[in-house]
């Protein structure tokens, strides 16, 4: 936001150049301030959690990570642990930040990379192992998430240099 305001008192534009560029910069600081508004009201209306819930919203975010290759269906996750598809997605949000699939996609992505840091799997064999079928999807998730793609976190055995006779 400060930058956005000390754009009102930039020099080296004037007559309408520069009303035009103040009432963009007032825009922009608007925008902002409505998204906080409206971020900070959705966090108002959202009603806390009860223990119950809280013990269910963990015990679900135990079964979903139990089996990364074959998680169950929020419909079945949410049928185990007593809450409705809605209450059980919130519940994650509100402790974790995240959706019941996001969780699952960001800690896949996780144990692969730690994977790979560990050098003991292969780009294909990460992939399947942590529930992606096409290797594609799983590096375009991977980059998404880390801001490069997994073979930069692959750590290849050094070659042994020959020598030269």
């Amino acid at each position: 936001m400060r930058t956005l305001a000390s754009g009102l008192f930039a020099r080296g534009f004037n007559g309408p150049l520069r009303t035009l560029m103040m009432e963009g910069a007032v825009l922009q600081l608007l925008a902002v301030q409505a998204a906080a508004a409206e971020k900070q009201t959705r966090s108002a209306l959202r009603p806390a959690l009860s223990a119950h819930e809280r013990t269910a919203v963990g015990e679900a975010r135990e079964r979903l990570l139990a089996d990364m290759r074959h998680p169950p269906t929020l419909g079945e996750l949410a049928d185990a642990v007593g809450l409705t598809e809605k209450r059980l997605n919130g519940g994650f949000r509100a402790l974790f930040g995240v959706t019941v699939f996001e969780a699952l996609r960001n800690e896949r992505l996780d144990h692969a990379r730690l994977a790979f840091q560990s050098g003991a799997v292969t780009l294909k064999e990460a992939s399947f192992r942590v529930g992606y079928n096409h290797v594609t999807n799983f590096i375009n998730a991977f980059t998404q998430r880390y801001g490069a793609p997994p073979r930069q976190s692959l750590v290849r055995p050094r070659r042994r240099r020959r020598k030269r006779v």
